[in-house]
């Protein structure tokens, strides 16, 4: 749930960010050149960039091996490495930029071959592309990075909870339908409408699950990565501004 004022006719607006769409592709065996990914660029990774040691990891203490891919390796396998507690780890050098990325290990599954070698995506991904389900690493300024977005107003009190009047909604129904001019709506939809939910008498919004789930849209109760906000949405530096706003 997030507390929401009147708001001030004057807007701020945070830092563009670009992603990248991914593109993915399934392989079988740990090594080898057909490992390339269709379409994949062979152009070197840029220099003079400011760079970041990422650490990578999962958890998985039944496997007996495991590989990272990604734009930043060609999708050529990079082995991993399992600690004691079965956590799987691997650290990179990376320049600032949007890298798509998966994991790869030998399934365990009842529906695959025995020890089939299967990709899929960072559990803990921030940002996951919906059309291929694709994490998306992002470096700024040397670091990590999950947003662009800066604060504007953490100094604002908020309401008691024994005056909070709660509206629930859904992102994509609030201001999206067949009928309204965004089919499907999205967190700066919500954004611009607070002032009607304020004229309500409203001062608190509780969002229906906005995790990252399959295709494009559902009431949120199917999540896929739990660290993800749904990229039918809208990025999360737009989440945030909701939140601000």
């Amino acid at each position: 749930m997030k507390s929401i004022r009147r708001r001030s006719s004057e807007r701020r607006n945070p830092t563009d960010r670009r992603v990248v769409p991914p593109e993915t592709s399934d392989r079988s065996s740990l090594m080898g050149p057909e490992h390339d990914m269709p379409g994949a660029s062979s152009a070197p990774l840029p220099a003079l960039l400011p760079t970041a040691t990422v650490e990578l990891s999962f958890f998985a203490p039944t496997l007996n091996a495991a590989a990272l891919i990604g734009d930043f390796s060609r999708w050529q396998d990079l082995p991993m490495t399992k600690d004691k507690q079965g956590n799987w780890h691997i650290a990179l050098e990376l320049p600032d930029g949007d890298y798509k990325y998966q994991f790869r290990a030998p399934s365990k599954s009842w529906f695959y071959a025995r020890d089939q070698w299967v990709t899929f995506t960072d559990p803990k991904a921030t940002r996951v592309d919906s059309a291929t389900g694709q994490g998306i690493l992002r470096i700024r300024q040397g670091k990590p990075s999950i947003d662009d977005y800066q604060w504007q107003h953490d100094d604002k009190p908020l309401p008691p909870n024994n005056q909070l009047i709660i509206y629930e909604l859904h992102v994509a129904d609030f201001s999206g339908g067949e009928a309204d001019p965004y089919q499907r709506g999205k967190f700066k939809h919500v954004t611009e409408k607070l002032d009607y939910l304020a004229d309500l008498g409203i001062n608190c919004i509780e969002l229906l699950p906005i995790k990252e789930y399959p295709g494009d849209y559902a009431w949120g109760y199917t999540p896929q990565y739990l660290f993800a906000p749904e990229s039918a949405y809208g990025p999360p530096e737009d989440l945030k501004r909701l939140i601000d706003e």
